[in-house]
């Protein structure tokens, strides 16, 4: 346990120095220690497993959030093609970039399952998939009860 104590501490300070070099922000840093610590915990993944899985889901992350962002402005141009009252031809290339967008997010959550195979039991690799969207939920909370002036919820 004590190891993979140190493990997290060590990666959240090369992810922090890493941030700060590439200017990010410290919401950021945070956001990126309570992760780590977040996803090592909901997987129990050892020491040795997490020096399989950061570096994939690290990769795969990078990916997803160029793909997110591909996404998103297509969907934004998509929106504004429909409220300028663009053609239907217009409009069916941009639902097209959308839609493409899409299964790229997809592609790449199968991609991460195939890679994480090689290293690591289905069980914790299904377990990554259930943290994201409990991660993904603790933080949405977080900033409700921030914005409503209450502390922040307990992980769930």
């Amino acid at each position: 346990m004590k190891k993979l104590i140190m493990m997290v501490a060590a990666m959240t300070a090369a992810l922090a120095l890493s941030a700060q070099e590439n200017g990010k922000s410290e919401w950021f840093d945070r956001m990126k220690s309570e992760k780590i610590a977040f996803f090592t915990a909901e997987m129990d993944i050892t020491p040795a497993e997490a020096q399989v899985f950061w570096p994939v889901y690290n990769d795969i992350e990078k990916q997803m959030f160029s793909a997110h962002e591909a996404e998103y402005k297509a969907l934004k141009e998509m929106n504004k093609a429909i409220e300028d009252g663009r053609s239907d031809k217009e409009v069916e290339a941009l639902l097209v970039r959308y839609t493409d967008a899409r299964r790229r997010m997809l592609e790449l959550e199968s991609e991460a399952a195939t890679r994480l195979r090689k290293a690591l039991p289905a069980t914790k690799i299904a377990r990554m998939f259930v943290a994201e969207e409990k991660f993904r939920r603790h933080q949405f909370s977080k900033l409700g009860d921030h914005r409503d002036g209450k502390q922040p919820a307990p992980r769930p």
